[in-house]
């Protein structure tokens, strides 16, 4: 809800901003000569831009679940949403790459940058599991009888654990 409420007033405060701009008064090297003239005199290539942006939605889209999951600290989901769209960014690239002649893949800086993005996740999903135990074990979150990390033992005592809460 929160998006659709911050969407909806950026379109206003966009609109009321851009229907206050007159473009015969205002210096070009100002922020509102600019903002009106690129939505008044849209470039040729306006497609090429919408679609450029395309792949990094998709590649990004599904690390908002990350939120969703029962149990998850905001440090955890918060840390890997903003990696997830570094993954997306650099995923994205790739894409404009293939698809649009003259652009440049990722230099080998990023290449490194993503190595050690994905290195990161893995340690910060071994920690998050870690955690994900004791707090089952300590019966602050309620284990799921399929989830093998939900309490030590695995699976059996995971669905021994759920049994003992219900």
């Amino acid at each position: 809800m929160e998006q659709i409420t911050s969407t909806l007033a950026i379109l206003i405060a966009g609109a009321l901003y851009f229907r206050s701009i007159d473009l015969a008064a205002a210096a070009p090297s100002s922020f509102a000569f600019q903002f009106k003239d690129a939505l008044v005199n849209v470039p040729a290539a306006w497609k090429a831009g919408v679609l450029s942006g395309l792949p990094f939605g998709f590649a990004a889209f599904f690390s908002v679940f990350l939120f969703m999951f029962k149990g998850r600290t905001a440090t955890f989901a918060g840390l890997v949403n903003r990696l997830t769209s570094l993954i997306a960014g650099t995923v994205s690239t790739l894409v404009v790459w293939w698809l649009i002649a003259g652009q440049h893949l990722p230099k080998s800086d990023d290449w490194f940058g993503l190595i050690a993005i994905f290195a990161a996740i893995y340690f910060m999903g071994l920690a998050e599991k870690k955690r994900a135990r004791e707090l089952a074990k300590a019966h602050e979150v309620e284990p799921e009888a399929d989830s093998e990390v939900a309490a030590e033992g695995g699976p059996a005592a995971a669905e021994a654990a759920a049994k003992e809460q219900a």
